[in-house]
């Protein structure tokens, strides 16, 4: 990543694929683990000692980094439900409106 310029969207993926996530707030970057919003974080400065830090973090976790608090994500969309339990029902004259 020497050659090109450090952008959020490259540390961002090239920190995605070790479980660590960026986000920005204002004046820094944080760095967590996925799935543990709650856990620890690093506060860094600059893009490029995210990519540093976050490399780092992702080498030595800690024993509960991915665990979290209890939080886990809901499942979305639908799938299972079909026709939310009803039965077929026949139409009134026996064929399709």
């Amino acid at each position: 990543m020497t050659d090109r310029a450090l952008t959020f969207e490259l540390v961002a993926s090239e920190l995605r694929p070790f479980g660590v996530t960026i986000r920005q707030e204002p004046g820094n970057y944080v760095l967590t683990y996925r799935g543990n919003p709650w856990g620890p974080r690093r506060d860094v400065e600059d893009l490029r000692d995210a990519l540093t830090i976050g490399r780092e973090m992702a080498e030595n976790p800690p024993e509960d980094a991915f665990s979290g608090s209890g939080w886990t994500p809901r499942r979305r969309g639908g799938g299972g439900h079909r026709g939310h339990g009803k039965q077929p029902t026949a139409h009134p004259k026996g064929g399709r409106p």
